[in-house]
């Protein structure tokens, strides 16, 4: 959330300068590299915190493009309800990413299956 606020400004202004697309692809592309150098934790903590960097100076590019959709695409009516689908739909995903893997995959280690013969 620090990275938000100063950034929030230049990615409405990118969006609008540079068209949505571009906008969020700067979004999908930061947060993709931030996640790959976080896979490196194993060899430092450090590359956890240089990654949550790139997903967090990412983040207000993929938070700001639903209210460009929804003025572009949307008449006046409908605006604040299409935005608000819009914006809940990044804390739904995040939320079922969240759940999905702890119903997937299995907490408990066993220990009979790898004893030696």
């Amino acid at each position: 959330m620090i990275f938000f606020l100063p950034l929030n400004f230049f990615s409405v202004k990118a969006l609008d300068k540079y068209g949505l697309r571009v906008g969020v692809l700067w979004g999908i592309v930061g947060t993709c590299i931030g996640l790959w150098i976080k896979c490196f934790v194993n060899y430092s903590f450090a590359f956890v915190i240089v990654g949550q960097t790139f997903c967090a100076i990412s983040c207000p590019f993929l938070y700001n493009a639903p209210a460009k959709v929804t003025s572009n695409w949307f008449a006046e009516k409908e605006r604040a309800v299409a935005t608000m689908v819009g914006t809940l739909s990044s804390f739904v995903g995040l939320s079922l990413g969240f759940v999905v893997p702890v119903l997937i995959i299995s907490p408990y280690y066993d220990t009979q299956s790898y004893t030696e013969a």
